[in-house]
């Protein structure tokens, strides 16, 4: 049976979902007048970032092993990938921790991209 839709789902559905899936004009602003209210943008200028560390590209590929599987050649790369982060990780918190206060930004975050993550 298909879902009942709230008062609020079908004016969502009716004014913006339809008209942006018919590529209407105006529906982009409609949209905006709609999210601008509940969101707040940022530029990085705003939110006063350190400048990011770029660390060169950890290549944690290596072979299958004959004796293992897919899954576990998947597990092995990904444990090696965590511990490198997390080695990368207690780096950067023990540089950020011996700054000043003054001197300091907000806690090192890492982010990650990976095929298995």
């Amino acid at each position: 049976s298909p879902a009942v839709l709230t008062v609020a789902e079908r004016r969502w559905a009716r004014d913006i979902a339809r008209p942006l899936l018919a590529t209407k004009p105006g529906a982009d602003k409609a949209l905006a007048a709609v999210l601008r209210p509940l969101m707040v943008r940022h530029v990085k200028a705003d939110l006063q970032l350190p400048p990011p560390v770029v660390l060169p590209t950890w290549d944690g590929a290596s072979r299958l092993l004959p004796t293992e599987s897919q899954t576990e050649f998947t597990g092995r790369v990904c444990a090696a990938a965590a511990e490198r982060i997390g080695q990368v990780m207690q780096r950067a918190r023990l540089a950020w921790a011996k700054l000043m206060p003054a001197e300091r930004g907000p806690r090192p975050r890492a982010a990650v991209f990976s095929e298995y993550l």
